[in-house]
């Protein structure tokens, strides 16, 4: 009788051992968050932005934002601000183009010299590098109104990121653009452009307000 209470008790024992062993191969926080082993995340871990991009996206119409990295704090600034410059450009660049097809406006054959052949590749880029001189010289007039500065002492490295701002309203804006486009195309589209100038100001604005977030 002893014999057969001493062999339950030893299976019991080792049924216990098993059972404290198998839990162990789960992760401490299983219970509390099962969905840790069941939904992986592909993505990576998120990452969030700083201040002065939050602060661009919050008036992307006027504003853009940009970031640098230098052994040096001041070539970090100027790598920054170049690259919200580049950024804007390129949003004033889209929404000039936009503006221009929606009044029927090409400006190929006015974007070099008349008296010069040129072919639709030719004329379509020197186009495009006066669309860009344009929004080149409307993004001079802006200045820095939000900086974040990060220093790596392992490696030394300065990260800045700065937020540029127009210094006017959005609509100030389009109207501006548009005043610089009028002035060189020739006067039949001038009146074209005259005719819907509401329209094609508004195309301009709607355009730089996008995001592509």
């Amino acid at each position: 009788m002893k014999r057969k209470d001493f062999i339950l008790s030893a299976c019991f024992i080792t049924l216990m051992l098993y059972s404290c062993g198998g839990s162990k191969q789960m992760p401490n926080n299983y219970y509390n968050n099962p969905q840790t082993i069941s939904n992986n995340n592909d993505y990576g871990n998120e990452v969030k932005n700083t201040p002065a991009e939050d602060y661009a996206l919050a008036a992307p119409g006027k504003r853009a934002s940009g970031s640098g990295k230098s052994w040096s704090e001041n070539v970090a600034q100027q790598a920054a601000e170049a690259d919200a410059r580049r950024a804007f450009s390129e949003k004033i660049d889209v929404a000039i183009t936009s503006a221009l097809k929606r009044a029927n406006v090409d400006m190929t054959q006015y974007a070099g010299d008349d008296n010069s052949a040129q072919t639709g590749t030719d004329g379509g880029q020197k186009q495009n590098a006066l669309i860009k001189s344009i929004s080149q010289n409307i993004v001079a007039n802006t200045y820095v109104v939000k900086k974040n500065k990060y220093y790596n002492s392992k490696n030394k490295i300065y990260t800045i990121f700065v937020c540029l701002e127009y210094g006017g309203e959005v609509s100030d804006l389009a109207e501006k653009t548009t005043k610089q486009i009028m002035q060189r195309v020739t006067d039949d589209d001038r009146m074209k452009i005259q005719k819907e100038l509401d329209a094609f100001e508004q195309e301009i604005e709607n355009n730089l307000q996008r995001t592509k977030e």
